[in-house]
C-alpha cells in the first residue's frame, strides 16, 4: 500500500509540473471566471452623457450603467477617472472591467468587446466662432486651416486617418479647454460632439460666441464594451438584451432630456 501511494504522490508531482510549464491550471491555481462586482469608467467630460461631480460619475451613461448591473445582478462600481484617455488606459491594462460611452474604432476593437446595441447615434460637428464661417462643402474644406479637439476623442477610422494625415489640428484637456480655445482665437474651428459641445457652452456662457459650421462632419455609434481580460466580459450578452429593451421603450432619450436638465440646473448654481 505504501509503495502504491510513492507511486501516486510522484505522479501528482509530475502532473504539476507539467501544467506548471504548460500554462495549465493545477489544483494549487483556480480560474476565477465569475463576476459578481463590475467595475466599469467613463468619461469625466462629457455632458450630458457622463461627467463627474467631484469623483462622482452622473449623467445618461452612470444611470444606464445601474440599470444594466441591477437586471444582471451585479454589484456595479462606477470608477472615475481625471481623463479619457486615464479611463481607456485602465481598462487596456485591466484595472477595470469595462467602459460606456466610447467609439467604436478598429484599434479599440482589438482590445475590447462591444455591446452590439448601440446607445445612441451622436454627431460629431465642426464649431467655429461666432462670425467666422468658412465656406464648408465637407471635410476637405477643413484643409489649411487650425482645429482643435479634446484628448484621447477618437471618431471612426477614415475621420481619425484624416485628422491625422490632412489636417493641422492641436488637441487640449477637456471640453471646456476646446471652446475656450476657439473663443480665444487660437483655431479657426474645433471638431466636437455636437450635444456635448451645447452643453458644455451653455456652462461657460459662451453659447453666443460660437455657431455650428457643419452638424454632420460624422454621425457615429455610443457603445459599451468590456475588456477582452475581464472576467466580467461576459456580461455583454445580458447586458445587451437589457439595452436594446432600454433603447427601444424610450428610456435612453428620456435619461437623456433629465441628464441635459440636471446639467443645466447644477451650472445655474454656478
Amino acid at each position: 500500500m505504501m509503495v502504491f501511494k510513492r507511486i501516486l504522490f510522484r505522479a501528482s508531482l509530475v502532473m504539476m509540473a507539467h501544467a506548471s510549464l504548460t500554462g495549465m491550471p493545477t489544483l494549487a491555481q483556480s480560474v476565477d471566471t465569475s463576476c459578481s462586482r463590475v467595475v466599469m469608467v467613463g468619461h469625466p467630460d462629457y455632458p450630458p452623457f457622463s461627467w463627474a461631480v467631484g469623483k462622482r460619475l452622473i449623467g445618461v451613461g452612470p444611470s444606464l450603467m445601474e440599470a444594466l448591473a441591477a437586471d444582471a445582478g451585479v454589484e456595479l462600481e462606477l470608477r472615475y477617472t481625471e481623463s479619457w484617455p486615464a479611463a481607456l488606459q485602465m481598462v487596456m491594462r485591466g484595472n477595470a472591467d469595462g467602459i460606456y460611452g466610447l467609439y467604436r474604432n478598429a484599434e479599440r476593437a482589438q482590445w475590447l468587446t462591444f455591446l452590439v446595441t448601440p446607445i445612441a447615434d451622436d454627431e460629431v460637428a465642426v464649431i467655429v466662432p461666432k462670425g467666422k464661417a468658412f465656406p464648408y462643402k465637407d471635410r476637405t474644406s477643413l484643409i489649411g486651416k487650425r482645429g482643435v479637439t479634446s484628448n484621447g476623442e477618437s471618431y471612426e477610422d477614415s475621420l481619425d486617418t484624416f485628422i491625422a494625415t490632412r489636417l493641422d489640428l492641436f488637441r487640449v484637456s477637456g471640453q471646456a479647454a476646446v471652446l475656450r480655445a476657439l473663443v480665444d482665437g487660437k483655431a479657426d474651428y474645433a471638431i466636437e460632439p455636437l450635444a456635448t459641445a451645447m452643453a458644455e457652452a451653455r456652462a461657460l456662457k459662451v453659447q453666443d460666441q460660437i455657431e455650428v459650421l457643419s452638424k454632420n462632419l460624422l454621425v457615429t455609434k455610443m457603445y459599451i464594451a468590456f475588456g477582452r481580460q475581464s472576467n466580467c466580459r461576459d456580461l455583454a450578452d445580458r447586458f445587451n438584451r437589457k439595452l436594446k429593451t432600454l433603447v427601444s421603450n424610450g428610456t435612453v432619450k428620456r435619461m437623456t432630456v433629465e441628464a441635459n436638465d440636471l446639467w443645466d440646473q447644477r451650472n445655474e448654481l454656478r
